[in-house]
């Protein structure tokens, strides 16, 4: 029976390659099927993976967690935007723009600006690829 891996967007980046082949190296007996499910525990609450690849705090009750790696955040800016020529940005740069929110995998929340200096405008979204 294979390994049912879940994630909800990207995976690992550019470590999903990585880690597959390690895997097939040093599991060959165990084949693993990569299966991306839009939800906050990519399936795993559900019973539809057995393990799971999450982004941001597990927040509800049952799965055990362990920290693999952190990623620093990052924004996408439209090309003639002015923002994306620039090699760092921060929050209080981005508040002029819509904002999308992945509201059902994503760890982007208005949260993260203060109270007073959010963006005004937000696109609700249900998935990386909208």
């Amino acid at each position: 029976m294979p390994l049912r891996l879940g994630h909800s967007w990207a995976a690992l980046g550019r470590f999903t390659v990585p880690l597959l082949r390690r895997w097939d190296e040093e599991h060959p007996d165990v084949p693993h099927q990569l299966r991306r499910v839009d939800d906050r525990t990519a399936g795993l609450t559900r019973g539809k993976v057995d393990v799971a690849l999450l982004r941001g705090a597990v927040t509800v009750p049952g799965p055990a967690a362990e920290l693999l790696l952190q990623e620093a955040r990052i924004a996408v800016a439209p090309a003639d935007s002015g923002l994306a020529a620039r090699d760092t940005l921060t929050l209080a740069d981005l508040t002029a723009w819509p904002i999308a929110l992945n509201t059902v995998a994503g760890t982007t929340t208005l949260d993260l600006w203060p109270a007073g200096a959010r963006p005004t405008a937000t696109i609700e979204v249900t998935n990386t690829d909208e």
